[in-house]
This record gives structure tokens, C-alpha cells and sequence, in this order.
């Protein structure tokens, strides 16, 4: 099958839409930053132009306690006071300089500028036309004296004019450059996105067109804090090459097992059925032919059935119907059971099992996985060999036990006695399908208790199973 190839189409990257949106939103964010900025700059400004107001105040109010009016007027050369012309009062506010307003206890204007505030305010801001232009003024009210009112006044306007200036300056050139900074920024990581895509591609399509399934190379150092996206991703689809391969070797030792199993018994069969027909004559000869042939094919059906036993408990069903159990019970009943098959075989049966022990799983399987160790110490054990069950106490559940002082199972065969259809040279001769082991095996991982085998040395002689069966109290 050929994998589409869709990863050029680089304006439909998500990395590429996704940064130009953070670009909108981060310009969006920036422009709010600079308008807040704007509003401190109008609010720091009119607080120092009242700081620099009140500074004068204080000058005028300090110098008439001291001096009287005139002080005042000699201290700001003012050869006369006089109330300004239209024409003096719009050069002061174009000039933006301080406009000032006096009036005497009569509220009669003495000098200055006849502005429309309210002197009833401390602090009041207004407007004022000039030249058809509606400008903005601060004005301080305040007495001097019981004589003499005075306003002192100063444009605001430039305040506000500057800040909005500024901030669209500003807004306007990050409106221009934080989407295509981010733009440009998308187009660079999609490109390497594409690229890197592209290339696990071509890996992918090289390893569907091998004839053997290999890890894919990893380019990165495979460590948490350096490894790179699609780097992770290989080693995934490198997990699930060793997988898809360890399965592949299954079905293969599988198929090659089912084969010689079957191999041996229907060939027994058509050798049969040609002595039947040679001895077709004798009915003794032809029932005699007839009853080796219905053993051969039991053997054969026995090989399938184990077959759907292993799949029906490696597919995990079962363990959905789990009920709590006496362990102790199921132990020491089976074990019982076969001790009159060991004392007949000339073997020697010890049980040892403690009492009360509750763990949480299926009876018929459990059954099944002691009544395979039992049988498998019955079938290799020696004449006059001791074979003993025991249940106890561990520190992770409890320990079962099934061991015997046969020849034992070398450490080569220890790795791989579980496997399908593995049999050892010790039992080539012997009857079996070799998948009792894998039936214990399969039983007991779907338990969670795993196995092992007791390594032929320290004294360790026999083949002892240790099984540690989680308890449920």
C-alpha cells in the first residue's frame, strides 16, 4: 500500500496556524499593554502638572504673608495688574503657559485671564476654544488672603494629544511586525516539521517494502530531556516492531510445533489404515489397526484443545468472572487427589499447606495450572523420587511450591520451557504436546502471580516451580 503523500502542504501545517494565531494574540495583547501604557502616562502627567501647580501656590502664598500683593507682582515682574485681552489670553494658552485669574472680595476680575471655572472647586478641568479647537485646561482655585481669589491654569491638552500620538505610533508598527515575525516563525518550524515528516515517511515506506520487520533508526539521544518529537514516535513504532516480531516468532514456533505434532500421529494413522486394508480379512488384526488409529486422532484433538485452552486464557476473558477463593482448599484437595497416581508410580507425594488462604481468581484454572505441575512432575521425575506441594506464607502473597528431585530442567531449557510447543531432549520421548508449561504460564499471568524456576545449583537439585499468588483478605 503507498502512503499519501500530504505533508508539503505547508499553509495547512497546524504548527504554521498555530504560531501566526499566537502572533494575532500576542500582537492583540501588546496593542492592550501600550493603550494601558498610554492611560498611566495622561494619569502620571496631570498629577505632576497639579504637583507643579501646588508648587506655585505655595510660592505666591509664602510671599504675600510676607510681602503683601505688591511682593507678589515685583517677585513675577508684574509692572501692572490688569485684566487680559482676548488676544493675551489666547497667546498665553497657545503657548502653553500658566494662565492665571484674580479677583478681589467683590469677585471683580483684577488682573489675569476671565476663564470659565468655578471657584467654588478647588481643582477643575474645562475646555477652551481656540481657533475652533476645543483645548483642554486644569484649573487650581484657591484664596490669598480675604482680599483675592486666584486660578491658576495650565493646558492638559498636549498631555492626552502626546499620549494617543505614541501609543497609535507604537500600536501601528507592532500591528506590522508581530504577525509576520510570527509568520515567518511558523513558516520555519513547519518547514522542519515537513521535513522531519517526510523522512519518517520514507522510513516507514522503506519498512513496509523490506521483507523483514527492523527497528527504524533513532536519530536522537534517547533520554526524556532531549528527545525529539517524532524521535518518540520512532521509538514507539520500534516497541511495536519488537512486538509484531516476538509475535511473528510465536506463530512460527506455533505452526512449526502444531506441524511435527501432528506429523507423528497422522502419519501413525496412515500407517494404520494400510495395515487395515492389508489385513482387512482379520477382524482382530482390523480392530486392533482401528483402536491404534482412534488413539492417534485423540492425540491430535488433545494438541487443538490445548490449543483453544492456551487462547481462551491468554485473551483475558476469564478474568472478568474472578471470585474470591480458599486457596488452601483448591491446593490441598488437588493435591490429595493425585497422591494415590504418585504412591502407585512409585513416587512419594509430601503436602504441605497452610490453612485459610483467600485469593481472588477462577477454581477451574487454578485447578488446571497444579493439575499441569503435578502431572509434569509425575511424567519426568524419577521412580522412587520425591515430589511435594506446599503452600505458605510470603511477603508478597503467599508461595506456592511444586518441586521434585528429578533430573531437573537445565538452565538452557529454563528459558524457554514456557514457550509453545518447546520440549526439552528429555522429553522428546515422552508423550505430550509440550504446552502444559505454557498453560501454567498463561494461568498464572492472568493471576498476576509469576513463576519461576528454582537454577540448578546451591544445592537445588529436581524441578522446583515457585508461584507467588497474590492473597485478597
Amino acid at each position: 500500500m503507498t502512503i499519501p503523500s500530504r505533508p508539503d502542504r505547508l499553509w495547512r501545517n497546524k504548527s504554521f496556524t498555530t504560531a501566526l494565531l499566537f502572533g494575532l494574540a500576542a500582537t492583540v495583547f501588546l496593542s492592550a499593554l501600550l493603550v494601558v501604557r498610554a492611560w498611566w502616562f495622561i494619569i502620571h502627567e496631570h498629577e505632576m502638572l497639579k504637583i507643579e501647580i501646588q508648587d506655585f501656590k505655595q510660592e505666591i502664598l509664602a510671599i504675600f504673608h510676607e510681602d503683601g500683593a505688591m511682593g507678589v507682582r515685583e517677585e513675577f515682574g508684574l509692572e501692572r495688574l490688569h485684566p487680559w485681552t482676548a488676544e493675551e489670553i489666547e497667546h498665553h494658552v497657545a503657548e502653553n503657559e500658566l494662565v492665571f485669574t484674580v479677583l478681589n472680595q467683590h469677585e471683580r476680575l483684577v488682573a489675569g485671564a476671565r476663564l470659565e471655572s468655578d471657584f467654588n472647586l478647588a481643582w477643575q478641568q474645562h475646555a477652551f476654544e481656540l481657533d475652533d479647537e476645543t483645548i483642554t485646561l486644569l484649573t487650581h482655585h484657591f484664596a490669598v488672603g480675604e482680599q483675592f481669589q486666584v486660578a491658576l491654569t495650565r493646558v492638559t491638552s498636549w498631555i492626552d494629544e502626546e499620549a494617543w500620538h505614541e501609543a497609535t505610533k507604537l500600536i501601528l508598527w507592532v500591528w506590522l511586525a508581530m504577525p509576520a515575525l510570527f509568520m515567518a516563525l511558523g513558516v520555519v518550524i513547519a518547514k522542519q516539521q515537513v521535513r522531519s515528516v517526510k523522512q519518517l515517511q520514507g522510513e516507514l515506506s522503506a519498512l513496509a517494502a523490506a521483507a523483514k520487520l527492523s527497528p527504524i533508526p533513532v536519530h536522537t539521544t534517547p533520554n526524556a530531556n532531549t528527545l525529539q518529537p517524532l524521535d518518540s514516535i520512532r521509538l514507539s513504532i520500534n516497541q511495536l516492531i519488537a512486538k509484531m516480531s516476538s509475535i511473528h516468532q510465536d506463530i512460527e514456533t506455533m505452526s512449526v510445533g502444531i506441524a511435527h505434532d501432528l506429523k507423528t500421529p497422522l502419519s501413525r494413522v496412515a500407517n494404520r489404515l494400510q495395515l487395515m486394508q492389508q489385513d482387512i480379512d482379520d477382524p482382530s488384526m482390523t480392530a486392533a489397526h482401528l483402536e491404534q488409529c482412534i488413539e492417534q486422532v485423540n492425540l491430535v484433538i488433545a494438541t487443538f484443545t490445548s490449543i483453544v485452552r492456551l487462547s481462551e486464557i491468554e485473551s483475558g476473558q476469564r478474568k472478568a468472572s474472578f471470585t474470591r477463593l480458599n486457596l488452601s482448599e483448591i491446593i490441598r484437595e488437588m493435591a490429595e487427589n493425585y497422591e494415590p497416581l504418585f504412591t502407585d508410580a512409585g513416587r512419594t507425594l509430601t503436602i504441605s499447606v497452610v490453612d485459610n488462604v483467600y485469593c481472588s481468581g477462577d477454581r477451574d484454572l487454578l485447578n488446571q495450572m497444579l493439575n499441569n505441575l503435578l502431572e509434569n512432575a509425575l511424567e519426568y521425575s524419577e521412580e522412587s523420587a520425591k515430589v511435594w506441594v506446599r503452600l505458605q506464607n510470603h511477603t508478597s502473597g503467599v508461595l506456592l511450591q511444586v518441586g521434585d528431585s528429578g533430573p531437573g530442567i537445565d538452565d538452557d531449557d529454563q528459558k524457554r520451557v514456557f514457550t509453545r510447543f518447546y520440549r526439552g531432549d528429555i522429553s522428546r520421548n515422552k508423550p505430550g504436546n509440550g504446552l502444559g508449561l505454557s498453560i501454567v504460564k498463561a494461568i498464572v499471568n492472568l493471576h498476576d502471580a509469576p513463576i519461576t524456576i528454582l537454577p540448578q545449583k546451591d544445592g537445588v537439585t529436581g524441578a522446583v516451580f515457585n508461584i507467588v499468588i497474590p492473597t485478597s483478605h
